[in-house]
């Protein structure tokens, strides 16, 4: 498989639904736990939203473009060292991208997900943990609450 965006997101797509309440989350987890590259596991009860992507990552071969842990923060500062921070002042969305949420403004990351789809100003994001599951958010890219960007290198496609 190719490590473009549009593959990154359909994997993503394929766990749409997994949720808390029937246990279907924990392959999600199991996938993350699996890594060497993590800095420290994850419970079933624990928050998942960037073990989600770091997952995702993980099961497409694409964790040495995206950056892997459990912690959002963590996860952002790695993705800094890896040269791939997008200023939010100088971001034109596109898929693949992940965005992170800092919901009080607080300059604590609170959340995370990876750009699907986007139309106008509308950013359709693939979330883990948003509600307790895979999920979608529609959210205007200028919101405030959208404080860091990450862009992987993903190959181009052909």
């Amino acid at each position: 498989m190719k490590k473009t965006a549009k593959n990154y997101i359909a994997n993503c797509k394929k766990y749409l639904g997994c949720k808390e309440s029937n246990g279907s989350h924990k392959k999600i987890i199991d996938i993350f736990n699996s890594s060497k590259l993590k800095s420290f596991s994850v419970s079933y009860y624990d928050a998942w939203c960037a073990a989600f992507i770091s997952a995702m990552a993980i099961e497409t071969n694409m964790d040495k473009l995206i950056p892997i842990s459990a912690n959002c923060d963590e996860m952002y500062k790695k993705g800094v060292v890896m040269g791939i921070a997008i200023p939010k002042d100088k971001w034109i969305p596109q898929i693949g991208d992940i965005v992170f949420y800092d919901w009080n403004l607080n300059g604590e990351l609170d959340h995370v997900g990876a750009v699907d789809t986007l139309s106008k100003n509308i950013i359709h994001v693939v979330e883990g943990n948003k509600n307790d599951s895979v999920a979608y958010r529609d959210i205007n890219f200028k919101n405030g609450t959208i404080t860091k960007i990450l862009r992987p290198r993903y190959e181009t496609e052909t």
